[in-house]
């Protein structure tokens, strides 16, 4: 590819040089084309021409418009003249012979066709003026002719100076140095004078002698003096600035031919001009080309993958780099670290962990981590108590708020008071926390606020977001609490829990950039969410991918700002090209693409999340490239491809190489799993799919091993329940273990996750008893294990006290069956019997419109048997399908009305109501 784009801009170089040549010469031809025989002192065609004339015609040529010849001679009247310009006193020339142009037109020396006559809009108008310049004198004119070949000087012109030049150079036939022209490959060097047809006897040229005048030389003996010099490739395609001759030998010389780049000076627009300095060198004219052409190939991409197209301004802002801690490498078992890795921020725990309590608050737990960053270096680490989470104990860490981390925690160190963090924790605590993208409604009692001028329309945030992440900043004046009281029946939800916002909220708001928040805040909400679906690459307007390219990796925008875009690998990442005409829109309509860094998408998100912790992209992209290359990780599952299990095997457990360079290796925990085979045709789900029955409690064990640095954790879990098959919950289960007594029966999941736990959990008499029959767990309800514990708490195992508990927990558990099954099997069978109703119904509506296109097909082809069928009830059709239809659209109405029968929703809402009484 890199000789190939090498070979394009070369090719590109020599094509606009040739071309600008050519434009030059055009230009040339028609500012000191003069017609012939044509006298401006007399005004007549064909006139003779007067030696003033003739003096004017070498100094300033004027393009007469061929048109206007042809006027003249039709009407029989000279034509009208240009303005007269300031022409310069002659100087008195002793030796003058008149020579008049030939009728022959120029030659040129693009092509042996000869010039034609412009009819264009420009050519008929007269040039502007020339500026002013003293006649040269005598001795400096005779110097020109005679001197040395000249050295290259910067000299600058304005573009009226610039044409006065071009027109006097017709006066120095023998000192001006030929242009050059690039054909191909060799440069071609044409002299300035102008060439006539082939004559027979010496050529003769017109030379100026050193008394100002001209005489007539034949120059045919001079040939042998031209001293050959060798040719310099030249890429130039504009003009470079002209240069000034420099004499120093005064021996007279006639030198014809020589390689000295001197174009004509015409007149250049800044807009036409590239983009990099002139110079009269030709390697640095080369090397200025050649990058300009480097620009225009990388915006067509032509050329090495490693240059882009430019791209669109970077924001301002930008999240930093979480702090990066070196941590001891994950252990097979052991205690476990104390501190954890990350702060867990808005995850819920609810795992067993160290946390920290300042002394008067017992509820606003901080995790290790932030104690360790922010809190043991300071004098009042003291002031805070350690303690150990009671199990099924569910905490977050209250010091991730933006207020309390980067507001009230620096004031309190600087003050030595807690008195303004313990007054904000207190009151936090009695605000419900954000429910993320969940749905509120009036019931839920959250308070909304939204902006004062309403900048993005519809925007509100909840009142927990307010106070953590907009409340003592500088856009605390923007909001004010929402006007419009919520309904009933109206579902809000909170703005501010998009990842995008809850990050612009923080920076932006330490810049006080208000028109940037509102900006991207504007561009975020317009958005869709990002479902992970595939989709037309046209459906979505901007596509982003990785600089370093990545085959098969894009990423669409609302993934792109909520993970990318203020976050530290924004550069790394540039937009893709979008459509930029109608076919191109179409034929990204056929492409199919799929978000590659969608929340779904699990692999992709712990292979960010760990390039992030450890600020390297490489890891990334190393990851990412091998994922793309995989098939995904979906609930339809994989067949064949490798799989890995624990170390030592687990029959159930499975992972898929996605989720094992994704997941595993970027955590470096591929050193505790081993390869696994499956057979060819059998479809294996990964564990680690959202789609697994264990994905949640797996995912909360796998976070347990990330923060403990264990990873016994997550290994002895899932050796434990892999095999054991989930609780049915209000369903039953057949063929299965169960423990327990024979009113209240216990599946292996609950016992393993709760009964074993308690004290009674070896005095019961069942104990995995395998039973064919399809029964009911009744200790998975928060109810019943409630009540099992305050057996439990009673007294010691067979003590009276116990058995009193035993005896009402066994009744209990009696009546809870035989309400059950007066309920549960009828709702089920109810809504059973609903849902093929409605599938019935709208198979009668597919039905329906089928036959209405056949009878639609018929009427148009003429095909109908010109009776009419039907009845009063359904109308007359011209066929019998027309008929048909109308029948299956009445069945489609009629099943629809009976699956929504009121009398029937009434009875699943009583049958609930005798559920929940016992439950």
């Amino acid at each position: 590819m890199d000789l190939f784009a090498k070979a394009v801009k070369n090719g590109i170089a020599k094509g606009y040089a040739v071309g600008q040549q050519q434009l030059q010469q055009h230009l040339n031809k028609r500012d000191s084309g003069t017609q012939p025989g044509y006298s401006n002192s007399s005004g007549y065609y064909g006139a003779p021409q007067s030696a003033e004339a003739a003096t004017s015609q070498y100094s300033q040529p004027q393009a007469q418009h061929p048109q206007q010849q042809y006027n003249a001679a039709y009407n029989g009247s000279a034509p009208p003249l240009p303005p007269r310009q300031y022409q310069p006193p002659p100087q008195p020339q002793s030796n003058y012979d008149v020579h008049t142009s030939p009728q022959n037109p120029p030659v040129s020396y693009d092509s042996g066709i000869t010039s034609r006559p412009d009819y264009s809009y420009n050519s008929i108008m007269p040039p502007p003026p020339p500026s002013y310049i003293p006649p040269t004198s005598a001795p400096q004119q005779a110097n020109s002719q005679h001197g040395a070949p000249p050295t290259s000087q910067h000299q600058t012109f304005t573009g009226y100076d610039q044409n006065y030049a071009h027109r006097t150079e017709n006066l120095q036939y023998q000192s001006q140095n030929p242009y050059e022209i690039t054909a191909g490959n060799r440069p071609v060097r044409v002299p300035i004078t102008s060439t006539t047809e082939a004559s027979q006897g010496p050529q003769q040229q017109l030379v100026r002698d050193g008394n100002g005048g001209f005489i007539l030389r034949d120059v045919s003996s001079h040939d042998a003096h031209i001293q050959p010099q060798s040719s310099v490739e030249s890429y130039s395609y504009a003009a470079p600035p002209l240069t000034t001759p420099n004499y120093r030998d005064t021996q007279p010389s006639v030198h014809y031919e020589h390689t000295t780049l001197v174009q004509p000076a015409t007149e250049i627009r800044d807009t036409d001009r590239p983009n990099f300095a002139t110079s009269s060198s030709t390697s640095n004219v080369k090397s200025g080309i050649l990058s300009f052409i480097d620009q225009g190939m990388s915006a067509l991409s032509l050329g090495s993958a490693q240059k882009s197209a430019p791209t669109e301004p970077e924001p301002t802002v930008r999240r930093k780099p979480k702090k990066h801690v070196e941590l001891p490498p994950i252990v097979a078992d052991g205690p476990g670290r104390d501190v954890v890795r990350f702060c867990p921020e808005h995850r819920l725990v609810d795992y067993p962990l160290y946390w920290y309590y300042l002394d008067d608050l017992s509820d606003s737990s901080i995790c290790t981590r932030c104690y360790a960053d922010h809190i043991e270096i300071t004098p009042l680490a003291s002031r805070f108590n350690r303690k150990l989470a009671e199990p099924e104990t569910v905490l977050s860490c209250h010091f991730r708020y933006h207020r309390v981390k980067d507001v009230l925690w620096p004031a309190a160190v600087r003050t030595g008071s807690l008195d303004a963090l313990k007054a904000f924790l207190s009151s936090r605590l009695q605000i419900t926390n954000c429910k993320d993208r969940a749905a509120t409604t009036d019931p839920d009692g959250i308070k909304y606020y939204s902006m004062r001028n309403d900048d993005v329309a519809g925007f509100i945030a909840c009142e927990a977001c307010f106070v953590d992440r907009i409340a003592d900043t500088s856009f605390k004046s923007q909001f004010v609490p929402h006007k419009v009281e919520q309904g009933k029946t109206d579902r809000w939800i909170c703005d501010a829990s998009i990842p995008y916002i809850r990050k612009a909220l923080e920076l932006f708001s330490e810049h006080n950039d208000w028109a940037g928040f509102v900006e991207g805040t504007t561009r975020r909400c317009k958005l869709l969410i990002c479902a992970g679906n595939e989709m037309a690459r046209a459906d979505c307007e901007n596509w982003y991918t990785t600089r370093q390219k990545m085959e098969g990796f894009q990423v669409c925008e609302t993934c792109y700002m909520d993970k990318i875009e203020l976050d530290p690998f924004r550069s790394e990442f540039e937009k893709l090209p979008a459509s930029a005409d109608y076919d191109q829109y179409i034929e990204f309509l056929r492409q199919r693409w799929s978000c590659s860094l969608t929340s779904s998408s699990l692999p992709m998100m712990f292979a960010l999340e760990a390039a992030e912790n450890k600020d390297d992209f490489s890891s990334f992209y190393r990851s990412a490239s091998a994922i793309v290359k995989l098939v995904p990780c979906t609930k339809n599952g994989i067949i064949r491809g490798n799989w890995w299990t624990l170390s030592g095997g687990c029959k159930n457990f499975d992972i898929c190489e996605a989720c094992y360079e994704g997941i595993m290796k970027t955590n470096e925990l591929d050193k505790f799993l081993e390869s696994k085979a499956h057979g060819p045709e059998e479809t294996i789900v990964c564990d680690f799919c959202p789609a697994a029955p264990r994905y949640n409690e797996y995912l909360s064990k796998f976070a347990e091993t990330l923060d403990r640095g264990i990873f016994s954790c997550y290994a002895d879990h899932v050796k434990t329940f892999a095999s054991v098959p989930a609780c049915p919950g209000r369903d039953h289960l057949e063929k299965s273990h169960w423990w327990g007594y024979g009113e209240a029966l216990f599946c292996q999941n609950c016992y393993l996750v709760f009964v074993q736990h308690t004290s009674l959990s070896e005095h019961m008499p069942l104990q995995g008893a395998y039973d064919e029959r399809a029964q009911i767990c009744q200790i998975w309800s928060p109810r019943m294990r409630n009540m099992w514990r305050a057996v439990c708490d009673a007294g010691e195992p067979g003590s009276a006290e116990s058995n009193a508990e035993l005896v009402k927990f066994r009744a209990f558990g009696t009546k809870r069956l035989e309400v059950f099954l007066a309920t549960i099997p009828r709702i089920n069978f109810i809504k059973g019997m609903k849902e093929i109703k409605m599938m019935q119904a709208m198979q009668q509506g597919q039905l329906s419109l089928m036959y209405q296109g056949m009878n639609s097909i018929s009427v148009l082809s003429g095909t109908d048997d010109g009776n009419w069928h039907g009845n009063s009830s359904i109308g007359w059709y011209e066929t019998e399908n027309g008929a048909t239809g109308a029948q299956m659209f009445n069945n489609m109405q009629a099943g629809m009305a009976d699956a929504g029968r009121a009398d029937e929703w009434m009875q699943i809402f009583q049958l609930e109501l005798m559920w929940k009484e016992v439950e």
